[in-house]
């Protein structure tokens, strides 16, 4: 398929500015403008809610939670550094691993 055979094919989603702006402001007075302006990532709550049905202890949570935190695309799948993990969050890159792994 062409490229603009694919751009024909488009369809433009109407962006609400009024509801991304109310939204930003209720996460700014929930969280802080400084917290806000760092960056934020979306944990469905069901991870949360199933985190005993899942089987997850939480220090497997917690290493789910980082690789969430590093998945920006859909189409690309997060691939942070088994060092990186390990400095934040104080394991042995070894521990990180295994904790991948499951």
């Amino acid at each position: 398929m062409t490229s603009s055979r694919m751009k024909s094919n488009l369809v433009a989603l109407p962006v609400d500015q009024a509801a991304r702006t109310e939204r930003r402001k209720t996460s700014e007075e929930k969280w802080g403008k400084p917290v806000i302006d760092l960056g934020f990532s979306i944990v469905p709550s069901l991870i949360l809610r199933a985190q005993q049905r899942l089987g997850l202890n939480p220090t497997q949570l917690a290493v789910l939670l980082q690789l969430m935190d590093y998945w920006w695309n859909t189409a690309r799948k997060p691939y942070p550094s088994k060092q990186a993990l390990s400095e934040r969050l104080g394991l042995s890159t070894r521990t990180v691993q295994r904790y991948i792994s499951d």
